[in-house]
């Protein structure tokens, strides 16, 4: 997570104690969704759409935190494989896991974008909003068309 942006990035300290809770969380939802099958795959946790919403609302790009998941569920990955080496399973077994864990993550991804998208659009509803996001993502560093600002 360190390695994708600083949590640090915002100086609230919600969002960053958040992120630790958020990272449980998503833990334990990837676990407790390995072979759950289609009717068994649990929601996604709240305080993971609430983390999403926070992140909006102190900057933190949809890019970063989605880069987070992916950096987590990469490692989840492993741990899986790592797991089957000290206890082996029958490769379909693995796929099975492997395929919730993909399924999991997909519904992850989704709403998390939906939350931090809604929480974006609701902090930008004024021109003036705007325009201000606008001059913080370029004192960020992000690229951005220029022409809408005067």
């Amino acid at each position: 997570m360190h390695s994708i942006a600083d949590p640090k990035e915002t100086e609230n300290p919600e969002y960053v104690e958040g992120l630790r809770a958020a990272v449980c969380a998503a833990i334990d939802y990837g676990l407790t969704g390995i072979g759950g099958g289609a009717g068994g795959q649990p929601r996604v946790p709240l305080v993971l759409l609430e983390q999403a919403r926070l992140a909006a609302r102190n900057g933190v790009s949809l890019d970063t935190v989605l880069r987070r998941y992916v950096a987590g569920y990469t490692l989840l990955g492993d741990f899986l494989i790592e797991e089957t080496k000290a206890e082996p399973l029958p490769s379909v077994a693995l796929q099975q896991a492997m395929r919730d864990q993909a399924t999991l993550f997909d519904r992850l991804v989704a709403a998390v974008t939906v939350e931090h998208k809604r929480e974006s659009e609701r902090r930008s509803v004024s021109v003036e909003g705007r325009r201000v996001e606008r001059i913080r993502r370029l004192l960020a560093g992000d690229i951005l068309d220029m022409s809408e600002l005067a």
